[in-house]
């Protein structure tokens, strides 16, 4: 019995200790963790496929999401991790008014300064391009 309480609270303790460690970023991902001063509440994803399935299955569709999000600190802008060689942004809406994408960031610049606690939304409709990536892969009619 001793031995099995020791055991329990050895095991209760380790992982107490590993959740709370945050978590290593290493080299290959270092560049897609980014501070910033939201709280996405939701993310609405529409995505066309239909040309997927068919013959020569390409590896393009075309989407729209809407982000809903609640200001953590006073902003203007935000910014979101997309891959300039296999995305198109085609154009941004809502609180959205314009968008810059370089450097696999997409910066969309809001239509006005937020505050905390302010609940915004914008809207990305995007393309991806007739490229090979880890986001889709395509293969005969399989998505």
């Amino acid at each position: 019995m001793k031995k099995s309480f020791l055991f329990l609270v050895f095991a209760l303790s380790a992982s107490i200790g590993t959740s709370a460690m945050t978590p290593a970023i290493t080299a290959d991902t270092a560049h897609w963790y980014m501070e910033h001063s939201y709280d996405v509440l939701q993310y609405k994803l529409e995505v066309d496929l239909y040309d997927n399935y068919t013959t020569p299955y390409p590896k393009t569709f075309t989407a729209t999401e809407i982000i809903t999000f609640r200001v953590d600190s006073t902003l203007n802008s935000i910014m979101l991790n997309a891959i300039n060689t296999s995305l198109e942004i085609d154009s941004v809406n809502l609180a959205a008014v314009s968008y810059t994408h370089t450097n696999d960031t997409l910066t969309l610049q809001l239509d006005q300064t937020y505050n905390p606690g302010d609940v915004v939304e914008v809207k990305i409709n995007y393309r991806h391009l007739d490229v090979a990536d880890q986001g889709l892969y395509v293969s005969g009619g399989f998505v």
